[in-house]
């Protein structure tokens, strides 16, 4: 199922922080969970940043561009779009 839009821009309008990719402003919604593994029976931590996009502000974008959010520059390592208008967006700080 696809959201419109118009339903999509208001979703956007009302939830979404500026980010700036290539000069441009694009809104998202940020992400920035704490993640706790244990691995080889080592507790690792890590924040695990992501956000949401609407697909029509992302046309161009790659792996690896460069997204500004909050001063903040992060690195898109993953691009995964939902089929619904959205797409998340795995950030990494290098």
């Amino acid at each position: 199922m696809s959201f419109g839009e118009n339903d999509l821009g208001v979703f956007f309008s009302d939830f979404a922080i500026d980010a700036n990719w290539k000069g441009t402003e694009v809104k998202v919604i940020f992400h920035n969970a704490y993640e706790a593994v244990t691995l080889f029976g080592s507790d690792i931590e890590s924040k695990n940043p992501f956000v949401e996009v609407q697909d029509s502000d992302i046309e161009d974008m790659a792996q690896r561009d460069l997204i500004k959010i909050g001063g903040t520059n992060y690195y898109i390592i993953n691009i995964q779009a939902d089929g619904t208008g959205i797409t998340i967006l795995m950030l990494s700080k290098d």
